[in-house]
């Protein structure tokens, strides 16, 4: 988890997208979490990946519209945008994540 997009000089634009590269032995799942409101009335806006394994690293890249509640409402900016975690069924190794 990191809390770096807090600061208004780190929150990306609308239209950034998020980009990492991530490694896992066995096929496997990786969540990315965008939490708003961190502190009080926390609310998560969720992607899935899907990483197929190997000896292979696979890049990602998560536009706006990919994040979304477990109710399917849909994040419209990154304003609100405290923190961003990783999480995944098996281990996975990340690498250069970045809003461009």
């Amino acid at each position: 988890m990191s809390f770096k997009m807090n600061a208004s000089k780190d929150k990306p634009n609308t239209d950034a997208i998020l980009m990492f590269d991530v490694y896992s032995k066995r096929p496997t799942v990786c969540t990315v979490k965008l939490i708003a409101d961190y502190y009080g009335n926390k609310i998560e806006y969720l992607s899935n990946v899907k990483l197929i394994g190997g000896d292979v690293w696979q890049n990602v890249k998560l536009e706006i519209n990919r994040f979304k509640t477990v109710e399917g409402k849909p994040l419209r900016s990154y304003q609100t945008i405290n923190a961003v975690e990783f999480i995944s069924e098996n281990e996975v190794m990340l690498n250069n994540a970045l809003w461009v």
